[in-house]
């Protein structure tokens, strides 16, 4: 019967740099991973430096593929986005860089197909009051602005 031989920082490197090469991932990601590995905080500290400095991890890089992915797939929000990212330890700048980089035609687009959706799920509902309310808090709840919301409903091209 095989023990569990604990994961060494060679290991838990190539594993590393293999799923990179899969998918994007942030710093705090693979932190988090490796902890559940059972490594070391230097050990991770030490494996992250190298993931960084042969460019497999870039947090700049991921928040703009997060970003964009979330924005023209899920349409999701700068608000919902922005959030998530935080939550990923991505740092301010890079959030500011990825977010200023959708493109606002895009943006307002991807909000009327999140408009549209609610809109038609409510039927004959959606021309009251409360369908209306409803609209404007699922579109809320996905990410968007306030503002945003009330002038594409008040323009009522959605």
């Amino acid at each position: 019967m095989k023990k569990n031989v604990p994961l060494t920082a060679e290991k838990a490197l190539m594993r590393l740099k293999s799923l990179c090469e899969r998918s994007e991932y942030c710093t705090e990601e693979l932190r988090l991973k490796m902890y559940r590995w059972g490594l070391s905080g230097e050990t991770v500290d030490k494996v992250l430096s190298v993931l960084v400095k042969e460019k497999f991890v870039d947090d700049r890089r991921f928040a703009a593929a997060y970003a964009h992915s979330k924005s023209m797939n899920s349409n999701w929000g700068r608000l919902k986005i922005q959030l998530m990212l935080r939550a990923k330890k991505i740092p301010k700048e890079y959030i500011t860089e990825a977010l200023e980089a959708i493109e606002e035609e895009d943006y307002e687009e991807n909000l009327k197909k999140v408009l549209d959706f609610k809109k038609r799920q409510l039927g004959d509902d959606a021309s009251t009051y409360e369908g209306r309310t409803k609209i404007f808090r699922y579109a809320a709840s996905r990410g968007y602005e306030s503002e945003l919301i009330s002038r594409v409903m008040r323009s009522g091209t959605f």
